[in-house]
């Protein structure tokens, strides 16, 4: 495990990730509601 830094390892967790990430980033007007997966 210290392989690894922090990785979400439920579905909540993935969720609650987000939310916080549009809280600090609230996307655009015209946002389409994808959320584009940047890192395998």
């Amino acid at each position: 495990e210290e392989e690894f830094p922090y990785r979400p390892t439920t579905p909540s967790a993935v969720y609650i990730e987000r939310c916080d990430h549009f809280k600090k980033n609230p996307p655009k007007k015209d946002w389409d509601g994808v959320w584009t997966m940047t890192t395998k």
